[in-house]
């Protein structure tokens, strides 16, 4: 019981600080990216990039930033820490150092995915609508590489597949909403509005659509301009 408390509105747990408000990164954490400076070796890229993994729910299209600092640790690639090494990992700290509140998910709350998929990246963003401020304040931010045979799929089926991704790491949240609660899906991809009630699908669109019949939501289009998510 010495280290547990009670009766309190925030509290640190693990690298974070958790309250009423919702989830922030440590500023003790905070206060260690602020001094790291640029690595020199593989084994510091990866050291950095370990850090930043474990943050990666804060930040905002993490896979496409993090990009030229992968490359540096494979095994067939020369370390050079080029401009645009330099700048993934500035953009990186700035990303962390000004990370927002993640908010606690509320069932009861209106609820928005954004997906995008671009340059190989898979992204996403959990949102909820405040009223109190008339804003939609993140509850998680996602993002992930496609794999090899994914990057030669047909953008619609790339922009489909950023939903499905999204989905399938939301499912505990987004599973259990009823059709009245559905919650929307903005994509900058007009046709996909469309999907769920297409006939003409191939095999893979046919099991996303499976997998996707088990929640309750609305497609609405949203011009790329406007989609910046991965």
């Amino acid at each position: 019981l010495s280290k547990c408390e009670f009766a309190v509105t925030k509290t640190k747990f693990l690298g974070f600080i958790v309250s009423t408000d919702g989830i922030a990164v440590d500023p003790e954490k905070i206060s260690v990216v602020q001094s790291w400076k640029p690595p020199s070796t593989v084994k510091g890229v990866q050291s950095f990039l370990g850090f930043c993994n474990f943050y990666r729910r804060f930040i905002r299209g993490y896979s496409a930033i993090s990009k030229p600092l992968h490359r540096l640790t494979r095994q067939d690639v020369p370390y050079n820490w080029s401009p645009l090494c330099e700048a993934a990992f500035q953009l990186l700290k700035e990303k962390l150092i000004s990370a927002p509140v993640l908010r606690h998910y509320d069932p009861v709350r209106r609820t928005r995915v954004e997906t995008d998929a671009s340059d190989g990246v898979l992204g996403a963003v959990l949102s909820q609508y405040y009223e109190d401020d008339d804003f939609w304040h993140p509850v998680a931010f996602f993002s992930k590489t496609m794999q090899s045979a994914e990057m030669n799929y047909e953008i619609r089926d790339k922009e489909l597949l950023a939903i499905v991704r999204a989905l399938q790491e939301w499912r505990p949240e987004l599973e259990g909403l009823s059709r009245k609660d559905r919650f929307e899906i903005l994509t900058d991809h007009q046709s996909l509005e469309y999907f769920m009630t297409t006939r003409q699908m191939n095999q893979r669109q046919m099991r996303w659509s499976e997998f996707l019949s088990q929640f309750h939501f609305l497609i609405k289009y949203r011009p790329g301009k406007k989609n910046i998510i991965a």
